[in-house]
């Protein structure tokens, strides 16, 4: 009774769901696709972590077929969605809105907060007036004076705000030339301990400033934490930031040649034509921080 409800749901939309575990969901999908086929059901019971992990060549010899057909087999397994219940999952759409913007001038750039469309507060004179009425009683007044008072220190922490923001932004692509005339590559280590020290204020304020706070750059818009980086470098001539490193990482990854991808031995060997000397534990941790799968993984056959 069971298995036939089970049935009943696993014919329902969208195709997979209800499925007892990966295999089963792939196996509902390709039986809807029309791409059922022994070899495809033999990888999905028995090879699943031999799929995981690249080991193509062991699955064609244990099943007797070419790597390139094993190769086919899970490309449409990866046109297939393992978490089919998700399209049920609604999620609001998020817009970035920066609130500054670098702007080219020349040789140089300026930059400027984008708070036009934000009316400026004022407290109103209608209430301030109120204050000094004659015949108001010392109860009242003392209450319109307590709302002035904290008004007042709103509006100027605001501005204390807008303007640390500013300060903050200023001093961060001043430290970032590199960035602003190169592109994102080229970001050089900076912590938010050196930009504390030359704006004036803690670094824990400098962190509060930075986080969910966008810029607006001519290479894109990115949050201001964004520019905050260790140095990667180990014996390099110049320092470079890990960010820096990570992309250029992923550069390399997805330039390479996918029939013979690039160990990360081989990308140490490549970084070092940028003047970048790291070792190849870092290029292994870079490249598993930005989700790169390991050779065997990336192998085209």
């Amino acid at each position: 009774r069971i298995e036939g409800v089970l049935k009943v749901l696993q014919s329902c939309h969208p195709t997979g769901i209800g499925a007892r575990n990966l295999s089963e969901c792939l196996m509902l999908q390709l039986r809807e696709l029309g791409e059922d086929s022994e070899l495809a059901e033999h990888i999905l019971e028995n090879h699943m972590d031999d799929v995981a992990a690249g080991r193509l060549p062991k699955i064609a010899e244990q099943l007797g077929v070419s790597v390139s057909e094993v190769q086919e087999t899970i490309d449409i397994f990866r046109s297939l969605n393992p978490r089919p219940g998700l399209l049920y999952v609604s999620a609001a759409d998020e817009s970035v809105v920066p609130e500054l913007v670098v702007r080219r001038q020349g040789e140089d750039f300026s930059i400027e907060i984008l708070d036009l469309d934000i009316p400026p507060l004022t407290i109103s004179q209608e209430y301030t007036s109120l204050i000094d009425r004659r015949g108001i009683n010392a109860e009242t007044q003392k209450y319109l004076k307590d709302c002035q008072k904290s008004a007042t220190s709103l509006i100027s922490s605001i501005e204390q705000r807008r303007m640390t923001l500013y300060r903050v932004a200023c001093c961060i692509m001043q430290l970032q030339t590199d960035f602003l005339a190169r592109g994102f590559m080229y970001l050089s280590p900076l912590t938010m301990l050196e930009v504390a020290e030359m704006v004036g204020v803690s670094e824990s304020t400098i962190s509060r400033v930075v986080n969910g706070n966008y810029i607006q750059t001519p290479h894109g818009v990115f949050e201001l934490r964004a520019f905050f980086s260790s140095s990667a470098s180990q014996g390099s001539m110049h320092d470079v930031s890990s960010t820096s490193v990570k992309q250029l990482i992923k550069k390399l990854v997805d330039e390479e040649d996918k029939h013979s991808p690039l160990s990360d031995s081989q990308i140490v060997g490549l970084l070092k034509d940028y003047d970048i000397e790291i070792s190849r534990r870092t290029v292994n941790k870079y490249r598993n921080a930005l989700e790169i799968p390991g050779v065997a993984q990336r192998q085209r056959y």
